[in-house]
């Protein structure tokens, strides 16, 4: 006979047993109550989510909500960002729409496309950190007549444009270069304007010029084929005395469908605005006497900053109605008597402007001069923060701060990168007499004219730090 010997310890086991099966259930069950309650969220807010991408399409596909000069003229520098902001509490219209998780969300920015930015939007990054030794040069000889004498340069995507101001009328004034190897530019087309030009800017697959002449002072050139530009249309400046010259062309700036020309002193307004949203028949929208001849003009927002000779060194006008600019200030710091405004730039409410010396050099007259324009939105006078003089004069510059690029006429260093007070970081000398800077993605060209026996070159410095 066998005997057996109850396990007094088995009931425990069991008991044990019992709440782990029951643990594992209660997890069993709340994790699928949690991914239930999880996926139905997750539905519920892509729900929403769909919902608003519906309205933001809306938007979207409404160009009312959108500046029309873009709509007709999205080119060069008009691409703009428009900013979509929604929550499914505002577009859905009864509660029982609405999720029971509550409302969702977005907000983003909407780019409307350059779809032109190939023949002209502006490339120069927000950063420009020269210093010594880290940069690289170049420069190259261009197959341009010694006598015709470069005015202007804007550099777009690889492609240099220049515009010319020949002793000879046979000559071409306006050439275009393929930049991408800056040591062996290729020559791409020419064109003969006529007087020549004294400065150009590029927007779109367009050039607009500020010709010399007495007879059309602003040209429109197409230049859809960069091999074959043509002339599309040609404005003169209005006189107000009809039996008066009008005054040659030289400056000019492209914003937004509007072209703003300046011109010599004359017997007409200098300061002028052109609608070009048709460019071939541009339409005069503005005027405004200066008194003076005007250098070189800048517009960011509903601000246009003008700079010129004589007491006028720069002037600010309100031109949120391009058709009627209102002058808020002129200013006229020290030395106006004899030097000139010759150059500007404006990044991030920091506006330089530049001055030549006047012949002999004054150093308590400064050749740059860094004011504070940010409170210019609000109508604030701009303030001076800070100048240094600089005997070759200043004859380009950009803003990014805290570096500001500049072109000298000195006899070494015509291109250096300063501070606000004129320390400098980095220089590098130019061949030649410095005519006029561009940036175009990180690189800085500068073209100069040399001696009556050399053609004029193009430099171009290669920034390490983009």
């Amino acid at each position: 006979m066998k005997n057996y010997t109850k396990n007094s310890s088995c009931p425990g086991f069991l008991i044990l047993e019992a709440i782990i099966a029951l643990a594992l259930f209660s997890i069993c069950i709340f994790s699928t109550i949690a991914l239930s309650f999880g996926s139905r969220r997750m539905f519920e807010e892509a729900r929403d989510k769909e919902t608003l991408l519906d309205q933001a399409a809306l938007s979207v596909a409404d160009l009312s909500n959108f500046d029309p000069q873009f709509a007709h003229a999205d080119y060069g520098n008009d691409a703009d960002i428009a900013t979509f902001s929604a929550s499914t509490s505002s577009v859905l219209s009864t509660s029982a729409s609405s999720s029971v998780f509550g409302s969702s969300s977005i907000s983003f920015n909407i780019l409307e496309p350059d779809t032109f930015s190939a023949y002209g939007k502006d490339t120069c990054p927000p950063t420009l950190s020269f210093s010594n030794n880290t940069y690289s040069s170049t420069s190259a000889a261009l197959p341009i007549s010694p006598s015709n004498s470069v005015t202007d340069l804007s550099v777009k995507d690889g492609f240099a444009y220049i515009s010319t101001d020949s002793s000879s009328s046979t000559d071409p004034d306006l050439f275009i270069f393929d930049m991408n190897d800056a040591a062996d530019p290729k020559f791409v087309s020419s064109l003969n304007t006529g007087p020549g030009l004294a400065a150009l800017t590029v927007a779109g697959p367009y050039i607009f010029a500020s010709n010399k002449g007495s007879i059309d002072q602003l040209q429109i050139i197409d230049i859809h084929d960069r091999s074959h530009p043509m002339i599309i249309s040609q404005a003169k400046v209005p006189m107000d005395i009809a039996s008066s010259t009008a005054p040659n062309g030289s400056a000019i700036f492209y914003d937004k469908g509007f072209v703003y020309l300046g011109t010599e002193k004359g017997d007409s307004p200098e300061f002028t605005v052109w609608n070009v949203a048709d460019p071939a028949h541009p339409i005069l929208a503005g005027r405004y006497e200066i008194g003076n001849k005007v250098e070189k003009i800048f517009v960011d927002g509903t601000r246009a900053y003008v700079a010129g000779t004589g007491a006028n060194q720069l002037m600010i006008f309100d031109v949120s109605d391009p058709t009627d600019s209102v002058l808020l200030e002129t200013l006229a710091p020290s030395g106006w008597q004899t030097q000139s405004g010759r150059t500007l730039d404006l990044f991030e409410g920091e506006l330089i402007l530049g001055r030549d010396t006047g012949g002999y050099n004054n150093t308590a007259n400064p050749e740059f001069i860094l004011y504070d324009a940010s409170d210019m939105v609000s109508n604030v006078a701009i303030t001076e923060r800070s100048s240094f003089d600089e005997p070759g004069g200043i004859y380009g510059v950009i803003s990014r701060s805290p570096v500001f690029l500049v072109l000298t006429h000195r006899t070494s260093g015509q291109f250096r990168s300063d501070d606000g007070l004129g320390t400098t970081s980095a220089a590098y000398s130019i061949l030649g007499v410095p005519a006029a800077m561009s940036c175009d993605w990180g690189d800085i060209y500068v073209v100069s004219n040399n001696s009556s026996n050399d053609s004029p070159s193009i430099a171009s410095i290669k920034d390490f730090h983009e």
